[in-house]
């Protein structure tokens, strides 16, 4: 067996009485690695908890035996006054220090592992290429308590593949944080977490002013140190196992309490970071615009979420919507476009016009929202469509936009995923783009 590698688990615990007992013994009750010596320290920071959290952790420091089957240690520290998750988690990670190869591995307070997790996720780590070692955020796939809840985003998160846990990144954060394992080094590569400041202090580096304040800060650590690690040459990879039985209280979780607005800001800060400026160059070349599809609630969001700079280099908006095509046609005077206009080629563009002036549905592509299919086709086929299709066939010829300038457009779409049956993705692919490079998925 090779030399020993110490894998240290960090909790943050805040009011969680009723969960860290359990918690806190699967992390200590791991079964040993055939293929590497691992010792584990499970690290608690409690973040001012006014329960019983703390007086529950000593008690299991006190009753901590040997006869577990790896090396285990419980390392506790408490702060009276709560200071959030982001800067419990830093104090937790601050608790073990070792010359040993160190490997963070996360948990929730309310949250419970797998017996083999940390063999597992260990075991995976350590045969990855050296390289790939150094910047990989590794997770697993997980189970739900109760299982019934968010059926959905379960299927969902547990059945990205590697290359779709990067194409999403901007929709959500695609690997849970409870599953998280990635070496202590690169963690402090990027300096952990940002941290709320005390009241009297300055909001800390590199955090926009213009809508962070001290309470936003203690919110969304996650899709925060998500980015970060994305940003610094990271990796995302899964065990596709499920290890860690995520626990949902409705209303109870930290994510529920995060304001809609917040994620989106930051989301739009990575996304205008890594691809708006980086990779599309977009803000320093004047000759540089980019176009939304969706000229509905979420892609008017992502507009509004931009700086003004960037606002300025968005050419149109795209949408399969008649009404907001034919009737409205504009938001803050940019021009909303169908789709069909930015396919790569004229063949193509044309094919497309074609069939939307053909389509007797024109609600084609859009997120169903449970109206009655027998309501949709009275008031498509029997009120609007010969108007409207008079109106489609008509619509290229009048268009003044630069059709070239069209077909090369990057996008960023801003439209639901998996809501429309597969017309969306169809129709997205129609026009010649790539995804993680020229186009980008947002919602």
């Amino acid at each position: 067996m090779s030399e020993t590698i110490a894998v240290q688990i960090i909790i943050p615990v805040h009011n969680a009485a009723s969960t860290i007992v359990e918690t806190v013994q699967s992390a200590l009750r791991q079964q040993s690695c055939p293929t590497w010596n691992i010792e584990i320290h499970v690290c608690c920071f409690d973040d001012g908890s006014t329960d019983d959290s703390w007086d529950l952790l000593q008690s299991l420091q006190q009753e901590i035996t040997n006869d577990t089957m790896i090396s285990a240690t419980l390392h506790l520290e408490r702060h009276e006054m709560s200071r959030g998750a982001g800067y419990a988690r830093n104090r937790a990670v601050d608790m073990y220090a070792s010359s040993q190869k160190t490997i963070l591995c996360w948990l929730d307070a309310d949250d419970r592992m797998m017996p083999t997790r940390v063999a597992e996720q260990v075991d995976y780590l350590m045969q990855l290429p050296n390289d790939e070692q150094s910047r990989t955020l590794l997770g697993c796939q997980f189970t739900r308590d109760p299982p019934e809840a968010t059926w959905h985003y379960t299927q969902w998160a547990n059945s990205l593949s590697d290359e779709r846990l990067w194409l999403e990144q901007f929709r959500e954060v695609t690997i849970i944080q409870p599953t998280w394992m990635m070496w202590k080094s690169r963690f402090h590569e990027f300096g952990g977490y940002i941290e709320a400041p005390l009241p009297e202090d300055p909001l800390p580096a590199l955090v926009d002013p213009t809508f962070e304040t001290p309470q936003t800060l203690r919110l969304a650590e996650d899709l925060r140190f998500f980015y970060t690690h994305i940003q610094h040459d990271g990796l995302l990879k899964v065990v596709r196992k499920p290890l860690v039985v995520y626990r949902h209280v409705p209303g109870q979780s930290q994510s529920s309490a995060t304001p809609r607005k917040l994620l989106l800001r930051i989301r739009v800060g990575a996304f205008s970071q890594s691809v708006l400026r980086q990779a599309w160059n977009v803000g320093s070349d004047p000759q540089t615009y980019f176009c939304i599809w969706g000229a509905g609630r979420d892609g008017k969001d992502f507009y509004k979420a931009l700086t003004p700079e960037l606002q300025a280099r968005v050419y149109c908006f795209a949408d399969v919507d008649d009404q907001k095509i034919i009737n409205i046609q504009h938001y803050m005077n940019i021009p909303i476009v169908h789709f069909s206009l930015l396919a790569h080629n004229a063949e193509t563009r044309n094919q497309l016009h074609q069939a939307w002036c053909e389509q007797d549905d024109s609600r084609e592509g859009r997120i169903d929202k449970g109206r009655p299919l027998s309501s949709i086709k009275i008031a498509t086929t029997e009120l609007t469509e010969p108007p409207l299709k008079k109106q489609r066939l008509t619509y290229l010829g009048k268009s003044k936009l630069d059709m070239t300038l069209l077909s090369q457009l990057p996008v960023v779409v801003c439209v639901a995923m998996y809501r429309t049956n597969g017309a969306l993705e169809c129709n997205v692919r129609s026009i010649g783009r790539t995804e993680g490079k020229d186009l980008w998925f947002f919602n």
